[in-house]
């Protein structure tokens, strides 16, 4: 176990290549439990439990090439579980973890579960939830993968997230590949989708199962870039006040094979990776300023 008993930072890695973390504990930090600085390549993390910090989990503060999070728990951490602030980090796996209470400090701040850009990578068959839960009201997402990242094939799939109180479930500005995820029991929509800025960005969205958030599938504003969005072949189930899909007709998009249903999800099971059949219909309505594309 590493205690920092109210330092700072818990663990600090600057420069350091090649360094394996693996069943340990690290909690009680004034700020950062595990803090990647600049040009710490091939960090390992496996079956550790960040947790109490009262800053970030995990932070990772400049290129940090090769890093695994794996059957972790990020947890009860005062800011986000686990944030980026580099932006061309490559080579990043988080999988298999518990990223959930984290955002518990009430100084306004956007605390989502992850938070970051990474230009390769996945997040993946991880459990998201409750997180941002004092962070800013609409800007605290489970996972929120940020502007700016140009080129960017992360890859989000197979994860749980849900009942994240202050956002939605997916925020996703730069490119991303989504699949494969349940989201469900967010404050805002399950994915968002947009707000690029001047960076062309290209979504794909199959295969996803989403119920009870507060809007299916919303796609922002999107700046001077271009979006391209593929959404199709996925589960939409009463998805609060908004539409099941909303998006403008100023993008390049194809929407394919969705099913819309206003009725509450059939619960045969918690399963992830797989998309069962359901019930079609349901309505897709009209947004203020936007016209959403057909559900078809």
């Amino acid at each position: 176990m590493i205690d920092a008993r109210g330092a700072s930072v818990a663990v600090s890695l600057n420069g350091r290549t090649n360094v394996a973390f693996d069943g340990l504990s690290i909690t009680g930090a004034a700020d950062t439990g595990l803090l990647l600085g600049p040009r710490a390549r091939n960090v390992s993390v496996t079956n550790v439990t960040v947790a109490g910090n009262g800053g970030s989990g995990i932070v990772v503060q400049g290129t940090s090439d090769g890093l695994r999070i794996d059957g972790s728990a990020i947890t009860g951490n005062g800011a986000y579980g686990i944030v980026h602030y580099a932006a061309d980090n490559t080579d990043q796996i988080i999988t298999r973890n518990t990223i959930a209470d984290n955002g518990w400090r009430k100084d306004g701040g956007v605390y989502s579960g992850w938070n970051g850009r990474i230009l390769t990578g996945e997040v993946a068959h991880n459990r998201v939830f409750n997180n941002g839960v004092n962070g800013g009201e609409g800007r605290s997402h489970g996972l929120y993968h940020d502007q700016g990242q140009a080129g960017s094939a992360l890859k989000i799939h197979d994860n749980l997230i849900h009942d994240n109180p202050r956002g939605a479930g997916i925020l996703a500005k730069s490119s991303t590949e989504i699949y494969r995820n349940v989201i469900f029991r967010n404050a805002d929509a399950g994915l968002s989708l947009g707000q690029n800025r001047g960076i062309d960005v290209t979504y794909r969205v199959y295969d996803n199962e989403f119920y009870d958030n507060n809007g299916g599938v919303l796609q922002h504003q999107k700046g001077n870039g271009s979006i391209t969005l593929e959404l199709r072949d996925n589960v939409f189930h009463r998805n609060g006040k908004r539409a099941a899909i909303i998006i403008a007709d100023s993008i390049g998009k194809t929407v394919t094979g969705n099913r819309v249903s206003n009725d509450a999800r059939a619960e045969t099971g918690t399963r992830t990776g797989t998309t069962t059949n359901q019930p079609t219909g349901g309505t897709v309505q009209e947004a203020s300023g936007m016209r959403p594309e057909s559900v078809r």
